[in-house]
């Protein structure tokens, strides 16, 4: 049996609480006592977590959208008023020019059914799951843990080595769909 399942049913001995309320208590109990880079790497944990749901929430509709005959694509201005259609699958690209009529031309020739549906539009169709506050972490610190992972400069290696995860882990987490 688990320290924490021990210690829920001493509780339970002690109090007369239900294993619910003594297992809801239990886990309170030691997550107050997290010291600040425990609460910092648990949020980290936390903030990646989701962020590996929001994931796979985002390929499973990208999925389902390429099962019912869509071809998913990505792209859109380059340079000036250049512009690019990429296939998300392969990275192909398959169609590039420059002014919003030659792509809307373009647009019509090579997709004429319809049938191209852009990656940005996902957020349209996949709920942003809330990242829950951590105990023993002021929110105004969660926040800024945040925008630090979110930050394209802030390397693998740092998110990781404070998080105490593999570097794999983290890269897996914050990979784009």
């Amino acid at each position: 049996m688990d320290v924490r399942k021990r210690e829920a049913r001493a509780r339970m001995a002690a109090t007369g609480e239900t294993y619910t309320q003594a297992a809801r208590r239990t886990a309170e109990s030691a997550t107050r006592n997290l010291g600040l880079a425990d609460a910092i790497a648990a949020h980290i944990q936390q903030i990646l977590r989701t962020y590996d749901t929001e994931r796979a929430a985002r390929l499973a509709k990208l999925e389902e959208l390429e099962a019912q005959g869509k071809k998913i694509v990505d792209g859109g201005p380059t340079r000036g008023d250049g512009w690019a259609v990429f296939d998300w699958r392969t990275g192909a690209k398959i169609a590039e020019g420059t002014g919003d009529d030659e792509y809307e031309a373009a647009c019509r020739q090579l997709d004429p059914d319809e049938q191209w549906w852009h990656r940005d539009n996902l957020s349209e169709y996949v709920d942003t799951v809330r990242i829950p506050p951590t105990p023993g972490l002021p929110p105004s610190l969660g926040k800024v843990l945040e925008e630090w992972i979110a930050n394209l400069g802030t390397p693998l290696e740092e998110i990781a080595d404070v998080a105490g995860l593999e570097v794999e882990e983290v890269e897996r987490c914050l990979t784009e769909v």
